[in-house]
C-alpha cells in the first residue's frame, strides 16, 4: 500500500470514555477478534456493561475510527510493573498498516514506561505491529511469545 492509499483511509485514534460504550460493546462482538486480543466478555449482557463500564473507567482503551465507525481497539491493563497490552482491527482493515500507526500513536500518550504483550507463534502479522514499534521478545514457548517495551 502506497502513503496515498494509507491517506484516503483518514483513520483516528483517541482514548474512549463512557459515550464510547455501545459502539466498543458491538465491536467486541466480533468474538474471535476480541478473545485473540485477550479481551474476553461473559454471554451476560448485563455483565458485558459492567465489564466495559469498568474498564473505560479504570484502564486506557483507545479506539481506531474511521470516520463515526470504530473498527478497532487498543486496551492497556495494568500488569506485573507496567501494563499489557491487547488490539485488534476489524478484518476489512487488516494489512493496511493501521494497526502499527495506531500501536505508535497510543504509545505516546500512555503514562506506562514498560508494556507487555502476547502473541501466538502463528500471528506473524501483530509480532511485525510490535517489531516496528519497538517491542522486544523476552520469551517464548509453544503457546504463546511475550514482548517488551520499555520507554
Amino acid at each position: 500500500m502506497n502513503n496515498y492509499e494509507q491517506a484516503k483511509l483518514d483513520f483516528k485514534v483517541h482514548q474512549l470514555e463512557l459515550t464510547d460504550q455501545k459502539r466498543l460493546l458491538t465491536l467486541l462482538q466480533h468474538t474471535e477478534l476480541a478473545q485473540k486480543a485477550g479481551l474476553q466478555l461473559m454471554a451476560n449482557q448485563k455483565f458485558q456493561q459492567w465489564a466495559v463500564q469498568n474498564w473505560l473507567q479504570q484502564d486506557e482503551l483507545y479506539g481506531i475510527w474511521v470516520q463515526a465507525a470504530l473498527i478497532g481497539l487498543i486496551a492497556i491493563f495494568p500488569f506485573q510493573d507496567g501494563g499489557e497490552i491487547g488490539y485488534f482491527i476489524m478484518e476489512s482493515y487488516q494489512g493496511k498498516h493501521i494497526m502499527t500507526t495506531a500501536l505508535q500513536q497510543v504509545i505516546s500518550k500512555t503514562s506506562y514506561h514498560r508494556l507487555y504483550a502476547e502473541v501466538e507463534p502463528t500471528n506473524q502479522a501483530s509480532q511485525q505491529v510490535l517489531i516496528h514499534n519497538y517491542f522486544q521478545l523476552i520469551s517464548h514457548d509453544n503457546d504463546k511469545l511475550t514482548y517488551q517495551w520499555l520507554r
